[in-house]
């Protein structure tokens, strides 16, 4: 079922402000799905404002400490943006608080850094995107 999914490609908006960890997330989904996602990395959500309002992507993913945002306001600024994208967050802060609050907000996902791999966070954007269809 995944294979037949990912024969579509992906348009994900990456928030990152980390460089590795953007490295990182590029650099997995490329070894385990080269041609499925397309990733536009971003370091702020600033940056993410003028994307959000001249594109449509299939996806956010979202880190939760920015320089210009942090935890939850994070995913709020983003659905006033582009209230139809689903949006992951991808967080190095393992918190059960933090992560019910921003799905309160609107986050389909909350994914923990320390705990990724890329088939994992393949079928994680693969099923978010495809749920988001539905």
């Amino acid at each position: 079922m995944i294979l037949e999914l990912l024969q579509e490609s992906y348009s994900i908006l990456h928030v990152e402000d980390h460089i590795g960890d953007a490295d990182l997330v590029l650099e997995l989904l490329r070894d385990c799905a080269p041609d499925a996602f397309r990733i536009t990395h971003v370091g702020a959500v600033r940056k993410a404002v003028p994307l959000l309002r001249e594109k449509r992507f299939d996806l956010i993913l979202l880190d939760l400490s920015l320089p210009d945002a942090f935890g939850a306001e994070s995913v709020d600024s983003l659905i006033e943006l582009a209230p139809d994208t689903p949006i992951v967050v991808l967080s190095g802060m393992q918190c059960e608080r933090l992560s019910q609050r921003s799905k309160r907000c609107g986050a389909r996902a909350v994914l923990y850094k320390d705990h990724m791999n890329g088939p994992a966070l393949q079928c994680a954007l693969t099923q978010v995107i495809m749920e988001s269809r539905v």
